[in-house]
């Protein structure tokens, strides 16, 4: 009985030694937990924390800087495309066929603001006889385009043409190549009646629904004054969205 007493008693020391065992290998696995912290730190830092260092630091000042006067440069740069666009181009609804088919009743168009057009250019001007309304008719005559009032008929030449004996125009089946006529009212006759070249500062104007159209024929020249800019293209209908020739 007693050497099974000390063999009991033998035994008790082993189990205590596994237990402090155990606890101490568990103790140890406790630092394992510190180096996953210092690895997510690191993780972080390369996402995007900044590093302390006083050069990144500025860099990324600078950054900010750079980030903010970006915005500030895109709202003016906004602000002067709106203030160029309004100083530069105007929109208009037409009104009447007299430039039927090329422009149509309540067609928007984008006018561009100029007074200086060039030949078979479409233009929006302000009549002397009418200022509160904008007419809409096509540049035919230019500035030093020389031309011919026999009676009611106007011969018109481009610049740079030569002709001999307008004489030989009356009545004549055959005009000279880049001449047109067209008939005046009795009053725009008389009042071109003796000259022979369009103004500098003026321009000869005539609608493409010539049936109906009152224009240069009926008004004589419009004024370089009078041009409010040159037709860029249509806005409206938006089957027919682009530029009118």
């Amino acid at each position: 009985m007693k050497k099974e007493q000390t063999t009991m008693r033998a035994k008790r020391p082993s189990g205590s030694k596994s237990k402090k065992k155990s606890k101490q290998h568990s103790y140890k696995k406790r630092p394992m937990k510190k180096k996953s912290s210092i690895q997510s730190k690191k993780m972080k830092q390369v996402a995007g924390k900044v590093p302390s260092h006083p050069f990144f630091q500025k860099f990324s000042q600078l950054r900010r800087r750079l980030q903010d006067y970006r915005e500030w440069f895109l709202f003016f740069l906004v602000i002067g495309m709106g203030i160029w666009c309004f100083m530069t181009f105007t929109i208009h609804q037409v009104s009447g066929e007299s430039m039927a088919p090329t422009l149509t009743n309540k067609e928007r168009i984008v006018i561009r603001k100029t007074d200086s057009p060039n030949r078979y250019d479409i233009i929006t001007f302000v009549p002397e006889e009418n200022p509160e309304e904008n007419y809409v008719k096509r540049v035919i005559g230019t500035p030093g385009d020389a031309f011919y009032v026999q009676g009611k008929r106007l011969y018109l030449f481009s610049a740079g043409s030569e002709y001999a004996d307008t004489a030989e125009l009356l009545y004549a089946d055959n005009l000279p190549d880049s001449t047109q006529s067209f008939y005046l009212t009795d009053e725009t006759s008389n009042q071109l009646l003796g000259m022979t070249k369009i103004p500098m500062d003026s321009y000869f104007v005539v609608g493409d629904n010539r049936r109906h159209s009152t224009d240069s024929r009926a008004f004589s020249f419009v004024k370089k004054s009078q041009i409010e800019g040159v037709l860029s293209f249509r806005v409206y209908p938006f089957s027919n969205f682009g530029i009118v020739h």
